[in-house]
């Protein structure tokens, strides 16, 4: 029985943090549609982008190095620019024109292609009029092959959705610690559950795992704040609705995040999680406020580090006076009135329940 072969990812969120630093490759048309290929099965028993033994074994016996028949070689041209970072075993980041993370490539090795072979085999001809032949010759001399790990294509044939409720969004929650980020993320999340995928990006999370190594100044906190951007629009860029739950404190940062979601097309709607400072020391059962108040904890956002308020966001809930059901109904109206979600806004009630300030 032939092997499947499915090399689309199951863990786009983990995918895109790994990409965040890696050298790129844009792929061309041609290759954007071997890398579908390959992430399908299509090109089965292929699992990458062919070596330097199977190209050569292509193009001298019609078959791939394990013997299998293959009439025509599926390669990944590499540019100067990335040729020092492609090392056997080294991971570089596949990106299609439009500057969309299609995934990740394992470098297996680098070799140069045989352009006028290639040309025999597969046109049969030298022909530049020829436009196999003209595209070929025009393609770099380098060659990297290996496995590759890619984020979901749309189904063959799919249309681009007209109606935005199927489009990616980046929902952008800023406040204090515990002003209620968390808490609201997985309130929405938990709305929205069913409806349409929902990837939640909790700056916690991400301090432990993606930005692990970083510190608490601005430089620090800049670059955490804009890796947490980047995996959001890529994943937005797919058609998930991402939520980030980070302090991010500084207005001139959203502003970059925010035009850079923008620039693509992608709907970046901030929220601001606002409390104030008498309630958030309150509801601190770690004491952390108040240690900082005291000068005992250093680079604490909105005591010792600042904390810059979005003086215009797309919605503004007030944790320390509005239950969880008031401030999600908010949020979710704000999307809904954008076409983002289809999700009826829930009736809120205070029914005695406490301002939810948390998280």
């Amino acid at each position: 029985m032939t092997e499947i072969v499915d090399r689309v990812t199951r863990a786009p969120v983990a995918l895109a943090a790994r990409a965040a630093n890696l050298p790129r490759i844009t792929l061309d048309a041609r290759e954007l549609a071997d890398l579908e290929l390959i992430a399908t099965g299509a090109a089965r028993p292929l699992t990458g982008f062919v070596g330097k033994a199977d190209y050569h074994s292509i193009l001298t016996t019609s078959r791939l190095a394990n013997g299998a028949v293959w009439s025509i070689p599926l390669t990944l041209a590499l540019g100067d620019d990335v040729l020092s970072s492609a090392s056997p075993g080294a991971e570089l980041s596949l990106y299609d024109a439009a500057g969309r993370l299609r995934g990740i490539l394992t470098v297996k090795d680098v070799f140069e292609r045989d352009t006028a072979r290639e040309l025999d085999v597969v046109y049969g001809t030298h022909d530049p009029a020829h436009p196999g032949v003209a595209y070929l010759v025009s393609r770099p001399r380098k060659l990297v092959g290996g496995d590759v790990e890619v984020l979901a294509f749309r189904p063959l044939g799919e249309r681009e959705p007209k109606n935005r409720a199927t489009d990616g969004f980046i929902l952008w929650f800023t406040g204090m610690s515990g002003a209620g980020k968390s808490t609201l993320s997985a309130a929405v999340a938990s709305q929205l559950d069913g409806e349409r995928r929902i990837e939640v990006l909790d700056g916690d999370e991400v301090r432990t795992h993606l930005s692990k190594g970083l510190g608490f100044s601005r430089e620090d906190r800049d670059t955490n704040v804009h890796r947490i951007a980047f995996v959001a629009r890529t994943l937005a860029a797919h058609g998930v609705g991402v939520i980030t739950a980070a302090i991010s404190p500084y207005a001139e940062t959203r502003r970059a995040v925010r035009a850079l979601a923008e620039e693509r097309g992608l709907a970046f709607i901030e929220v601001h999680a606002h409390s104030s400072l008498e309630a958030l020391v309150a509801r601190d059962v770690k004491g952390l406020y108040e240690k900082a108040l005291a000068g005992e904890v250093t680079h604490f956002t909105g005591v010792s580090d600042p904390y810059e308020a979005p003086e215009s966001p797309d919605v503004r809930v007030h944790t320390d006076v509005e239950t969880i059901e008031q401030s999600t109904a908010k949020i979710i109206e704000a999307l809904r009135a954008r076409g983002l979600v289809r999700s009826p806004v829930r009736t809120a009630t205070t029914n005695g329940v406490r301002p939810h300030a948390g998280a």
